[in-house]
């Protein structure tokens, strides 16, 4: 069964945003009248590298995974921000 895919956003301006996917059907670009966002999957490193190159230039965020599939670590060039996450016992962000 293959289920649809979205590949253009258009805002309530007008502005399209498209979305681009690898052969895997996972997000790789995502592309705005501003900005290109590209992500990359490390799944060794359970990583996902968000690079968004825009009018103010380049900045990279990586979100670290555990290995249920939560965020635990936020890292990025932005604004200097380092958060780390972590869950209670019914997966709530303590």
């Amino acid at each position: 069964m293959h289920r649809a895919i979205l590949i253009d956003v258009i805002d309530p301006k007008g502005n399209i945003y498209n979305v681009i996917y690898n052969k895997n059907r996972a997000v790789e670009k995502l592309c705005s009248p501003v900005a290109t966002q590209t992500l990359v999957y490390n799944t060794d490193r359970l990583t996902t590298y968000l690079m968004e190159e825009g009018i103010s230039g380049k900045q990279t965020t990586a979100y670290q995974f555990d290995d249920k599939g939560r965020v635990v670590k936020k890292t990025g060039n932005c604004c200097g921000y380092n958060l780390t996450y972590t869950y209670d016992e019914d997966n709530n962000i303590a």
